[in-house]
């Protein structure tokens, strides 16, 4: 494991957070720093919700994985095949080291693809998570996607809101010829309105905006 190196540092960086609301905290790495990134790879946790508007987490016996859509499936299978001891593997090496030093961490014969860049994040209760960036990445690039980390590890720690109005039903991608698009649009302005929707709500997103769009032109 090699450290990447020293960057300019505007405040200190966290790897650790003081929101209790780990969960949300990894969609929002997932959703920020990840899938808006050309080298965003995936956030791998040793945690797992225990239901779906579970925003805290709890250590699981098994890792979950949020990993970027849009990857040859041949990449996605392999993030997956990394497993807990790998992940302690890693936290073990890395708690060696000064962490004031090096913020990010390329690595090689790891589990996780060779020179994949690393940022570790923990809590004192023993959650842990990974976020993953492909190599090679320019240092600005690599700068600002660590202060945008930063910026969600110190963020405002979100609460379960309660919903006043009736949720309109999802849709697979099988039903979408079968549905009014009125029923449609409806639930795409809900999701549209989720302050933090989560990756696979932003993938429902998508979807139905690719659908809509497509029935709209094929009506001209």
């Amino acid at each position: 494991m090699f450290g990447f190196g020293k960057k300019k540092k505007l405040r200190r960086l966290a790897h650790a957070t003081p929101r209790r609301d780990w969960e949300k905290v990894l969609d929002e790495l997932f959703i920020k720093v990840v899938h808006f990134s050309d080298n965003g790879l995936a956030v791998i946790s040793n945690t797992a919700r225990t239901g779906e508007q579970d925003l805290y987490g709890k250590v699981s016996s098994r890792l979950s994985f949020r990993i970027k859509d849009k990857l040859p499936a041949e990449l996605k299978d392999s993030i997956r095949q990394f497993n807990l001891q790998q992940l302690a593997k890693m936290f073990a090496m890395r708690s060696q080291m000064e962490s004031d030093e090096m913020d990010c961490y390329k690595i090689k014969n790891l589990g996780l693809p060779n020179n994949a860049v690393i940022y570790f994040i923990e809590q004192p209760d023993s959650k842990k998570a990974l976020v993953v960036l492909s190599a090679p990445i320019i240092k600005k690039h690599l700068t600002q996607l660590i202060e945008s980390i930063d910026d969600i590890l110190e963020g405002e720690e979100k609460i379960v809101k309660e919903v006043k109005r009736k949720v309109p039903r999802s849709f697979s991608k099988f039903e979408f010829n079968k549905t009014k698009v009125e029923l449609l649009k409806e639930r795409l302005n809900y999701l549209e309105d989720l302050d933090n929707p989560t990756p696979k709500e932003q993938k429902e997103i998508e979807d139905l905006e690719d659908y809509i769009m497509r029935s709209m032109k094929q009506q001209f």
